[in-house]
């Protein structure tokens, strides 16, 4: 079991990622600036595609959620390490969306 600290920490960092999914799922894409670094680098489903910088990162939330009309997310199997400032999170999810209808 972790300390109170490391707990407290795994729980702000919990936190932050719900920030996160919670702009774009709601379709606030634009808050995503408060949360990403300006040189952090987004690769699309399949590494098919690479989105270097915060604007170019932003920018494909914002061309996904112009487009597509989110019906659920589901976030589960959250592991977080923390190595003193940094923490690595990884999880699964399921997203639902519409685009055009379908």
């Amino acid at each position: 079991m972790g300390s109170e600290t490391e707990l407290k920490n795994k729980v702000e960092v919990k936190d932050f990622i719900g920030e996160i999914n919670g702009a774009w799922v709601e379709g606030r894409p634009g808050d995503l600036k408060d949360y990403f670094h300006e040189d952090m680098v987004i690769f699309a489903h399949g590494f098919e595609m690479r989105g270097e910088g915060r604007e170019a990162c932003i920018k494909s939330y914002e061309d996904f959620v112009s487009q597509a009309t989110v019906g659920e997310f589901v976030q589960t199997d959250m592991v977080i390490d923390i190595w003193g400032n940094t923490a690595v999170a990884t999880y699964r999810f399921e997203v639902s969306y519409k685009i055009n209808g379908r």
